[in-house]
């Protein structure tokens, strides 16, 4: 990983979408990756945070990662085109402790589809884990997987790391598998 201001010559620059309700952990999933770390103050997003991250992968490819993180709050739904333009992943992101925060992830999961086509590879992540004992169980995601064409699953804890690294490596290999094939 190489973030400390040096230059770095990336083989490959994607830009990745975060999206899901307010408060589901967006801003603190990247936090945990980027930095290995996590905020215990909840800070809410004002209209978008753009994060940028460089990496070596397990390939030897050099990755740089801008990751736009959108504000979830309804008042910046007339971000979302220009928000959207350009991913070549998403993120979808929801709160395993409110259920509603899944049912609205149709919306955003239709509205990326919308402006950026319905090939782009989406993942959806099921944040604070940690709240539930590790446990959850939701017999709705695997109907919403295949209605959706998500590509992965990962249940994730911004504020103890698990399986956030895991769920972003995935992420990437699966990046640098399409940009192979093309």
């Amino acid at each position: 990983m190489s973030n400390s201001g040096r230059s770095f010559d990336a083989d490959y620059i994607f830009k990745v979408a975060v999206v899901g309700d307010g408060a589901v952990g967006k801003t603190s999933l990247i936090l945990r990756y980027t930095q290995g770390s996590f905020n215990t103050n909840y800070i809410r997003t004002i209209g978008a945070q753009f994060s940028k991250y460089d990496l070596t992968a397990k390939t030897g490819e050099k990755v740089r990662l801008f990751l736009w993180d959108i504000a979830g709050q309804d008042s910046f739904t007339f971000m979302r085109p220009t928000f959207f333009s350009g991913s070549k992943t998403c993120i979808a992101v929801f709160d395993v402790t409110n259920e509603n925060t899944f049912t609205n992830l149709q919306t955003w999961i239709d509205d990326i589809h919308k402006y950026c086509g319905t090939d782009i590879p989406v993942v959806l992540f099921g944040n604070k884990v940690d709240l539930v004992n590790d446990k959850y169980a939701n017999p709705k995601i695997e109907a919403f997987l295949k209605a959706n064409n998500v590509i992965g699953f990962y249940l994730t804890s911004a504020k103890t790391g698990t399986n956030v690294t895991q769920a972003f490596e995935a992420i990437i290999n699966e990046l640098l598998k399409l940009v192979s094939t093309k």
